[in-house]
């Protein structure tokens, strides 16, 4: 479960680093 674990959290962060190149294309 703890892998499992760890691979959800990956996922989040890159989520959220797509998330924040989103925001920034919008801003221009």
């Amino acid at each position: 479960a703890g892998v499992a674990l760890m691979a959800i959290q990956e996922l989040i962060k890159e989520n959220d680093k797509m998330k924040e190149r989103l925001d920034a294309l919008e801003v221009q």
